[in-house]
């Protein structure tokens, strides 16, 4: 539930960011990445509970929390906005794939996965919003 509560401003934002005057759009957009990497590693974070909960998960999948903490730090730590924007896609997609992976493995409840469809699907959309925002900007120059 919690990476549904991350997910929820990040459409607004990118709205704004398209919308928005330069003050606007780039607070928007800061506060875009910061919630999609929140989103991101507390999606992860949930599967440290499933493994912990499951005496069958495989030892490893503990680390897809470090992975994917690491993965975002990386991605808030690149320079180019457009980078930023298609990392942090790319860790909530494969983040989604372990979902689906979790909840097909009897590790994640059944109820989980349509949340994350919900949330996953929030955070693209959102990300897509504002990739193209960044490039409108960027083409501008």
């Amino acid at each position: 539930m919690a990476s549904l509560a991350l997910a929820l401003p990040l459409p607004a934002a990118a709205v704004l960011m398209l919308v928005g005057g330069p003050t606007v759009a780039a607070n928007a957009y800061l506060q875009l990445i910061n919630f999609a990497a929140l989103a991101l590693v507390g999606a992860a974070g949930a599967h440290f509970g499933f493994a912990a909960a499951s005496a069958r998960a495989p030892g490893g999948w503990y680390a897809l929390v470090l992975v994917a903490l690491v993965f975002a730090w990386a991605a808030l730590s690149m320079i180019s906005p457009i980078y930023r924007i298609a990392a942090l896609a790319i860790g909530t997609f494969v983040v989604f794939v372990a979902d689906r992976h979790s909840v097909r493995a009897g590790l994640a409840p059944a109820w989980y996965l349509p949340l994350r469809k919900l949330t996953a699907s929030l955070v693209l959309g959102a990300l897509l919003v504002a990739l193209v925002a960044v490039a409108r900007i960027l083409m501008a120059r």
